[in-house]
């Protein structure tokens, strides 16, 4: 059976805890950093950032819905204008 860790920092351990199952915790993270900090190709388009695809991940994980072209379209030019 395997060892129970001991926890010491209740604080932050508590403060981690809540925050977890926060889905507006990856949002206001994925939308500060919506596009890649890496130079444009001349003609290239922009890149998202891995918290953006991550983010589209769990959206689509939790409401159940397809990962369509239709439904990126649409979330993309919503959020970002």
């Amino acid at each position: 059976m395997p060892q129970k860790m001991k926890v010491s920092n209740h604080n932050e351990y508590n403060q981690f805890l809540e925050k977890r199952g926060n889905v507006f915790h990856f949002i206001n993270d994925a939308i500060e950093n919506w596009y890649e900090n890496t130079p444009k190709v001349a003609g290239g388009n922009n890149i998202y950032s891995d918290k953006v695809i991550i983010l589209i991940h769990i959206i689509v994980h939790l409401f159940r819905i397809g990962l369509s072209q239709a439904f990126l379209s649409y979330l993309f030019s919503g959020m970002v204008k």
